[in-house]
């Protein structure tokens, strides 16, 4: 998706927050080595503030200029955390480092000139830091108003209703506090590795089977909301003047020639089964194709309409959108939108299974003899 209609250079945009305002907690303060380093900070101010935490800006007091490093010691002393963001030869986090008790996040920025290499003198001097209470992240950590974003697309062309088209797909992007593993990494590994299979055993196709990864679900399904708007509509499309959030897009021809979408984005247990969206015409279909399935566990047919994740995007359009029902695990409440939601959390086993389920569902609405019954739009 692009960036929010007006909104152009590097410019912070925070929504306001609606209802009364919870108190402040905790003190953060925000430094930098020197004026060159002040977007990067304001970005980290900015999130700070929509966290409700108590945030303010120490600026200009890099190694170059001690004194000004030694005037701040006692305010620095008072936060219960810092950020400090820097540039050049990135020393400012370790002299802050020696001074205070408390969390020090450096932040290495590509300004600079000499031998600064785009930030990674920086980040390796963070790195190599002797200072205990120092943990860095990347370059130029933050956020911009102006990025584009990027759903993955790939396909595998039907032989005989190349225009008909079957979609497995899942959200690629993670929640930030953690590398998003379960949520969704291993599925997008799965799904991939399914559409490899299906390559691999060189499946007869009838229709078009697509692989979308999607951007932006952490964020409200935009990913996959403005493709359907764009290729189906149906759905609200980008926003416009006058219509911040978007415009209810006309159906298209596509809109008719379209199968099905198999969303996987529920942890990283086994598939046991399949959401129906109340859509109980396709119950029976479902059940046949999980007949061969039932050696891996594959059997239920919920009657339940899900929500929140990239299916409803298609739902909501009208068109035949469907989210698999995995094993919990430990899913909930330890590793969804967690700091615990990192590679470890896998299951190889489950992930491999998962690859054929998918392979499998793909290839039966591929081949299905006819469109697969619609619900009414919502």
């Amino acid at each position: 998706c692009g960036p929010p209609h007006g909104v152009r250079g590097r410019q912070t945009v925070r929504l306001p927050p609606v209802g009364s305002e919870p108190p402040l907690a905790g003190r953060v303060w925000v430094v930098t080595a020197g004026t060159s380093d002040l977007p990067v900070a304001e970005e980290a101010l900015e999130t700070l503030r929509w966290m409700r935490v108590e945030c303010d800006l120490i600026m200009d007091i890099g190694v170059a200029g001690p004194q000004r490093l030694l005037q701040q010691v006692p305010r620095l002393q008072e936060a219960d955390s810092l950020v400090v963001v820097a540039g050049m030869e990135g020393a400012l986090p370790s002299v802050v480092g020696g001074w205070v008790s408390c969390p020090v996040f450096a932040v290495p920025t590509s300004v600079g000139y000499g031998a600064s290499f785009q930030g990674l003198a920086a980040l390796l001097g963070m790195l190599n830091s002797c200072a205990a209470n120092i943990a860095v992240v990347n370059i130029d950590a933050g956020f911009t108003g102006n990025k584009t974003e990027y759903n993955i697309i790939g396909e595998i062309t039907g032989r005989s209703k190349p225009e008909e088209v079957v979609i497995i797909g899942g959200h690629f992007d993670s929640f930030h506090a953690a590398t998003g593993a379960t949520d969704n990494g291993g599925n997008c590994a799965a799904l991939m590795e399914a559409m490899r299979l299906l390559v691999l055993t060189k499946a007869p196709l009838k229709r078009t089977v697509r692989l979308c990864l999607w951007n932006g679900e952490e964020q409200g399904l935009i990913g996959s909301r403005l493709y359907v708007a764009q290729h189906f509509g149906g759905v609200r499309g980008a926003p416009t003047p006058g219509y911040e959030r978007g415009e209810v897009v006309p159906i298209k021809r596509a809109h008719s020639r379209f199968q099905a979408y198999f969303n996987l984005d529920n942890g990283a247990g086994s598939i046991r089964g399949v959401h129906n969206q109340g859509n109980k015409a396709v119950v029976p279909v479902f059940r046949q194709w999980m007949d061969p399935l039932r050696d891996l566990g594959v059997s239920a047919v919920s009657q339940r309409i899900s929500r929140s994740t990239d299916h409803a995007s298609f739902d909501e359009a009208g068109l035949p959108g469907f989210q698999f029902i995995q094993d919990p695990l430990d899913y909930e409440p330890t590793t969804h939108h967690t700091n615990m939601d990192f590679f470890e959390a896998l299951q190889p086993e489950d992930m491999r299974r998962n690859a054929v389920i998918l392979a499998s569902f793909a290839m039966m609405a591929a081949n299905h003899p006819g469109f697969l019954p619609r619900q009414p739009r919502s």
